[in-house]
């Protein structure tokens, strides 16, 4: 059965980013434009705000009740609820990736020179640590303090908020997109003409999944091996199954910025480099 279409928003400006909190539904959007926009899960707009120079990149608490943003290359701010900057700060090296815990009240922060830092909401450094290479991928758990993150050439690894490395997983293909459920037991990559890559909490592969073309986004659920959500470079949408079956699979209408999966799996939020983003109910459990 095809999913139904709940909501269509348009950015101001081609998509920078797409960020969904897995509590609530919100939709985080910024564009190109400098325009930051938080939907309700309806698709109604909450909160506008614009101007803002420089924005980068993002990453949304799942509770949505905070983000962070990159600005240039190297500056970290702390957005509020109501899209206001709490405060910037100047990092010492460009910015690779960015995770805002599940609770919003930290944020983890990578950087070129393999350094990962966490500040709480108010800018104070609770720890740093150097990852074995600079980290393209960066998630919070929801379960207990740990980040777990992605580099190029196929590391997979994850450390606690002291730096203590946890797992480390050598994949040796580069990593286009990481999805990790909110207990880090599972876990999936998108490794482009290898297909999607499912790995357990331990690192051992599941197994590898194909779509007959190259994944570059995947979302997972919440939980165990639920569906996955899966954009290619050759445009096009596919939903999986928990058993790694094709479910749906569709033609997207552009270039695909990002794409997120709720935590039960059924809805998936898609955010076109146009600027166009749309949320999909489906009907099956997958």
């Amino acid at each position: 059965m095809p999913p139904a279409m709940l909501w269509g928003f348009s950015a101001d400006a081609p998509l920078i980013a797409v960020r969904v909190a897995r509590e609530g539904g919100r939709t985080l959007v910024a564009d190109q434009g400098g325009g930051l926009s938080m939907l309700d899960a309806a698709g109604r707009v909450e909160h506008l705000q614009r101007g803002l120079k420089d924005l980068s990149s993002l990453a949304f608490a799942d509770s949505g009740t905070a983000a962070a943003a990159a600005f240039g290359a190297d500056v970290l701010g702390w957005v509020e609820p109501d899209l206001r900057v709490k405060w910037r700060l100047p990092m010492p090296a460009s910015i690779t990736a960015l995770a805002v815990d599940p609770h919003g009240r930290h944020v983890a922060v990578a950087l070129s020179n393999g350094d990962v830092t966490v500040y709480t909401n108010r800018r104070k450094r609770l720890s740093r640590f150097t990852a074995l290479r600079p980290l393209d991928h960066l998630h919070f758990l929801a379960t207990r303090p740990l980040l777990v993150g992605a580099a190029d050439r196929g590391l997979i690894a994850s450390y606690d908020l002291r730096g203590r490395q946890q797992l480390d997983v050598k994949t040796w293909a580069n990593c286009g997109d990481l999805a990790v459920t909110g207990d880090g037991t599972r876990m999936a990559a998108a490794a482009f003409n290898l297909g999607v890559q499912r790995f357990d909490g331990s690192g051992r592969v599941k197994d590898t999944l194909s779509t007959g073309d190259s994944p570059a986004k995947v979302a997972m659920a919440f939980r165990g091996w639920g569906p996955l959500a899966v954009a290619t470079l050759e445009q096009q949408l596919f939903r999986l199954t928990a058993a790694g079956e094709v479910d749906w699979a569709a033609p997207a209408p552009a270039a695909i910025t990002d794409l997120a999966l709720d935590a039960a799996g059924k809805l998936m939020t898609v955010g076109f480099e146009t600027g166009r983003v749309v949320r999909l109910e489906f009907f099956t459990e997958g």
